[in-house]
């Protein structure tokens, strides 16, 4: 089916519902008439929703910053 966070259907990708084996063949299909400039599009708006929203750089540095936020406030409230 895809994975719906990383997949706008249309934009970022092509998405089927799961087990629905009729509609995965539609959109691969649906994928392989597409013209040239068309893919590419997509494509390329997939990466930079990729690399906006899913960088393992920019999601560490995020986790950490929270667990630090909940360590600090764990020992000023002792």
């Amino acid at each position: 089916s895809g994975i719906p966070e990383l997949i706008e259907d249309g934009i970022t990708g092509l998405l089927a519902p799961p087990n629905d084996h009729m509609a995965l063949a539609a959109q691969i299909k649906r994928c392989c008439e597409l013209d040239d400039e068309s893919r590419e599009i997509m494509l390329a708006k997939a990466r930079r929703r990729v690399e906006q929203n899913h960088d393992v750089r920019r999601l560490t540095s995020t986790f950490l910053s929270m667990l630090t936020s909940v360590v600090q406030s764990d020992g000023s409230e002792r």
